[in-house]
């Protein structure tokens, strides 16, 4: 399961590159479909992540799914930004959005294949 779940965030990863691209050279509005996309896919590889860890509570990567839920705050924030108030997230926001994901990732694939 955990390995679905790296699936799609790997997938998701590639859109946010999309959208973090457009966001951080001021390329204003955002594409909306990456924009979707990458919830989407963010939200089921957690989803799966998080099932994961409810039926193996004594045995799961606990500071990798803490910095993903960091990583969704975050992402909350900048979709809210985007879609609602029409402004781009601060680039700040964005990169820490990215810096928490990529450590999540890592540390999910450390468990997962060592």
């Amino acid at each position: 399961m955990l390995v679905v779940a790296l699936l799609f965030i790997a997938f998701s990863a590639g859109t946010g590159f999309t959208v973090a691209y457009a966001i951080l050279t001021k390329r204003f509005p955002t594409p909306k479909v990456p924009v979707f996309m990458h919830g989407v896919m963010a939200s089921v590889g957690l989803t799966l992540f998080i099932i994961y860890a409810f039926n193996n509570a004594d045995n799961f990567p606990k500071a990798s799914l803490y910095f993903f839920l960091i990583t969704a705050l975050l992402g909350l924030y900048l979709f809210r930004n985007d879609l609602w108030k029409k402004k781009p997230g601060p680039a700040l926001i964005v990169v820490l959005h990215a810096l928490c994901a990529v450590t999540a990732v890592v540390l999910l694939i450390l468990f997962v294949f060592y």
